[in-house]
């Protein structure tokens, strides 16, 4: 059985119009989660499907992927589609794909995923900051390690270490942090580590680190 079938370009038709703000060039926070709360990962090999299937669609349906986490039971990641259709067809194809293997695999039947994924629209740099913090904090914020870069199945290690991940492509307010790539690698991994609740009104530093005056890592 070949689980990659749908990703024959002929294979899956446009899909339509979404009740959503989908545009050429919008980034977005997306994320999937497993039907009724169910483990989509259970080993590493179900990881690295799944990312080989979000490699797949980057070049297929023509995405960049800034961020992503892998938790046990859902995914999330921040993309940017090139066209209007790039992203709804994209999970179209993942998450159909990834259902046929997990099904196989685990001899199961019915759905795997919970509904349709959910998409956000980042309209700023502050959005695209605080989004990237909040996906790569996910591990820690669920106990599961203490370091966001203690966590394999994410981009933490890409931006704060520089290690190499073909998944990612790299951020475009996290180019804007710093004139260097050790004074960007600085900056965001104290903006991963500060223990304050970016929610929050009081939390300024997303919007200090957008400001060239006011960002002590400009240099």
């Amino acid at each position: 059985m070949n689980i990659f079938l749908g990703f024959a370009s002929n294979m899956v038709k446009p899909m339509p119009r979404l009740p959503r703000i989908f545009f050429p060039e919008a980034i977005y926070h997306v994320s999937a989660r497993g039907n009724d709360q169910q483990i989509l990962f259970v080993d590493a090999q179900d990881h690295r499907v799944y990312r080989h299937l979000l490699e797949l669609a980057k070049k297929t349906d023509q995405l960049r992927i800034f961020r992503w986490t892998q938790m046990s039971n859902h995914v999330h990641f921040m993309a940017q589609q090139i066209n209007e259709f790039g992203l709804a067809t994209a999970m179209q194809r993942v998450q159909a794909a990834y259902a046929r293997y997990f099904n196989k695999r685990y001899g199961k039947s019915g759905h795997v995923w919970q509904g349709r994924y959910w998409a956000r629209l980042l309209k700023s740099n502050v959005d695209l900051l605080t989004c990237g913090r909040y996906i790569e904090r996910n591990p820690v914020e669920a106990g599961m390690v203490e370091n966001p870069a203690d966590y394999p199945w994410s981009s933490c290690r890409f931006y704060t270490q520089g290690h190499r991940n073909d998944l990612i492509d790299r951020d475009p307010a996290f180019e804007g942090l710093a004139q260097t790539e050790e004074s960007r690698k600085a900056a965001w991994k104290l903006f991963l580590e500060t223990p304050q609740d970016y929610k929050k009104p009081k939390w300024k530093l997303a919007r200090v680190l957008c400001n060239p005056r006011l960002s002590p890592n400009r240099a």
